[in-house]
């Protein structure tokens, strides 16, 4: 960032105090943007890349091959449709209370949209 442009770095999830499996999903959305080839492996849960089509959807380079992906970054992205999945359903407090038949969903219907900020200085 800045005057340092970000680098493609491998990542693997572990038990605390390593990565956290938690914000796998957020590295690898940033690792889209670093210039070169990282490597996620997830150590912890399987299938937890659900996210990883979802950002190919928006031009993402992603490969899955197990437990790894393979992220070839410096791709830009655009707005697309995507889905917000989860590995559990939701707990019961989550669910709308004023419903009485309500029944749990995992999947989150999202579309993205892709902001430019632009500053003026005077």
């Amino acid at each position: 960032m800045g005057d340092h442009p970000l680098a493609a770095a491998d990542m693997n999830t572990e038990e605390y105090p390593g990565f956290p499996t938690d914000m796998q999903a957020q590295y690898m959305a940033l690792a889209t943007q670093a210039a070169g080839t990282s490597i996620v492996t997830e150590n912890i849960f399987e299938n937890r890349f659900m996210h990883a089509q979802e950002l190919v959807r928006m031009g993402a380079n992603i490969k899955i091959e197990g437990r790894r992906a393979i992220v070839r970054g410096g791709t830009p992205l655009s707005a697309a449709a995507v889905l917000a999945r989860t590995c559990a359903p939701p707990p019961r407090w989550c669910w709308p209370p004023w419903s009485p038949t309500a029944k749990p969903s995992s999947t989150v219907s999202i579309t993205s949209t892709v902001a430019t900020k632009t500053s003026k200085r005077s």
